[in-house]
């Protein structure tokens, strides 16, 4: 992949979980386990750290964002059925 389209990617997601969470990004840093300059190289800079595990962590918190958003909306479509459809 190349990189253009990794450091896409990594914004977006850095993008999706400061709009999901109103959580600034020193927040999202420290729930990825990532240190805040790792992501400002990738939100302001459009730049990839030579830590690679930047980017896995980054990947594991969005899956638990996105198994968090799926799970309420089953919760609230088993107490609400006839307001999902």
């Amino acid at each position: 992949m190349s990189h253009n389209n990794k450091i896409g990617i990594y914004k977006g997601i850095i993008q999706y979980l400061l709009d999901a969470t109103n959580y600034p990004l020193q927040r999202i840093a420290n729930l990825s386990n990532s240190p805040i300059a790792y992501l400002q190289l990738i939100y302001h800079h459009n730049r990839l750290p030579q830590n690679r595990s930047v980017e896995l962590n980054l990947l594991k918190l969005f899956i638990v964002f996105i198994d968090m958003e799926i799970k309420r909306e089953q919760k609230a479509e088993k107490l609400f059925p006839a307001d999902m459809h």
